[in-house]
Parts: C-alpha cells; sequence; structure tokens
C-alpha cells in the first residue's frame, strides 16, 4: 500500500500520455462522418467558382485591351480595374476553399483511426477555417466603412458650387 504514490486530482495532465490512443465514440465519428461530406462539397464549389472567376477576370482583361486598339479611356480602365478585381477576389476564395478540404482530409484521418492527433488535426483544420472567414468579415466591414466614409466625402465636395 505504501507503494503507490498519492494521486493529486487538481495536477494538470502530463505529457507523457500518448498520442496514439483511442479518442471519442461511435458518435463522434459518426458526426465527424456526416460532416465531411458538407465541407468536401462547399470546399469543391469554391474552387469551380474561383476557376469562373479567374476566366472571367482574365476575359475582361482580355476584352478591354483588344478592344481598346491602342486607346485608353475610361471604359478600358473600368473594365480592366473589373477584371483585375475579379482575379483578386478569386484568389481570396481559394484560402478558404483549401482550409475546407484540409478539414474534410483530417475528418476522414480521423474516422479511419480515432486518436487524439488525428481528433486535435481535425479540429485544427476547423479552427484555421473559422479564424480565415473571422478575420475576412472584420476585414470587409472596415472596408465598407472606409468606402462609405470616402463615398459621402465625394458627394458632399461634388454638392458644393
Amino acid at each position: 500500500m505504501d507503494d503507490i504514490p498519492p494521486v493529486n486530482p487538481f495536477q494538470a495532465p502530463t505529457s507523457d500520455q500518448p498520442h496514439g490512443q483511442i479518442v471519442g465514440d461511435n458518435e463522434t465519428a459518426q458526426l465527424l462522418s456526416q460532416t465531411r461530406p458538407w465541407t468536401l462539397t462547399i470546399g469543391i464549389l469554391m474552387i469551380i467558382g474561383s476557376a469562373f472567376m479567374v476566366l472571367g477576370g482574365l476575359g475582361m482583361v482580355v476584352m478591354s485591351l483588344a478592344g481598346a486598339g491602342g486607346a485608353a479611356g475610361p471604359q478600358v480602365f473600368g473594365l480592366t480595374a473589373i477584371g483585375v478585381f475579379y482575379l483578386v477576389i478569386a484568389a481570396l476564395y481559394v484560402i478558404p476553399a483549401m482550409l475546407l478540404l484540409k478539414y474534410s482530409r483530417r475528418i476522414s484521418d480521423y474516422v479511419g483511426s480515432p486518436t487524439v492527433s488525428n481528433l486535435n488535426a481535425a479540429i485544427g483544420a476547423q479552427k484555421s477555417f473559422w479564424r480565415f472567414c473571422g478575420i475576412a468579415a472584420l476585414l470587409l466591414i472596415v472596408v465598407y466603412v472606409v468606402g462609405i466614409v470616402i463615398a459621402v466625402v465625394f458627394a458632399t465636395m461634388a454638392a458644393q458650387p
């Protein structure tokens, strides 16, 4: 009886716990399995949407440059700017798409081998996706506010005689 060390229930877990141990139950694996097709579908649709944006953006740039015939005017500049904007937005859509596809792969890894490290990898991939979405949403709000302020300033300047 004296050979058993005292157990401190308030002690933090030690790092010698194996990361290869099985964690979760059938419900955990089942819920993640049911999530995977949706993350995969949305990720693929985002990639396809990005590809269409790239085609549209390149098409606008090519049409504006080919239609200009060497002349530079507001229509040429406007169409080129919109085409470049489409290319930038397409590049930004690829990032969350890749994060969703990574999350989908990590779910497959966990369902195939339900270990602590695989579950942590899946949850970490999900965290990365939502962190990107949150940062993008906050930046978009800032862009909207700045755009509204600029629009009000230009409208005020244009209204003055």
